[in-house]
């Protein structure tokens, strides 16, 4: 009788905490609206090198060897999807908007970007700290 009552008792535990994690809670960020949906890169500039010939622009295209798009949620989560050398990866990560500061929280881990964003336009800037130049990857939203 006791082995059917934990039993019983678990199955309420697991179909509580099922029923407690919905989507319907508030968002915890204000995400602008012409933010929310996919992005993929058109472009990527590399300016302010110390070595000047690594400065330029590179055009960037969709292909089943090389891509990458950001989607962003409206609830405060983005998707990153990346291909590269035929290589796929796929990452969602929660984020946050701190006046141009762009936060992407990745475990332990938190990925700082600068952003910029346009009517049809997504800019996101680092600086790469193997080259030491400034890189904006330009989005087009999709």
């Amino acid at each position: 009788m006791s082995h059917l009552l934990k039993r019983l008792c678990f199955l309420v535990m697991i179909s509580t905490v099922f029923w407690a994690c919905t989507d319907d809670l508030p968002p915890l960020i204000d995400v602008p609206e012409q933010l929310v949906g996919k992005w993929i890169q058109v472009s990527e500039v590399n300016a302010n090198c110390p070595n000047s010939n690594d400065n330029g622009t590179v055009e960037k295209n969709c292909t089943v060897e090389a891509c990458l798009e950001y989607t962003f949620q409206a609830n405060g989560t983005v998707t990153r999807r990346s291909i590269d050398n035929g290589n796929r990866s796929v990452e969602t990560n929660s984020f946050t908007l701190d006046g141009e500061e762009l936060y992407i929280e990745k475990g332990q881990s938190l990925e700082i970007l600068t952003y910029e964003l346009f009517e049809d336009q997504l800019n996101l800037i680092y600086t790469d700290e193997r080259t030491g130049c400034t890189v904006i990857q330009v989005f087009g939203m999709n």
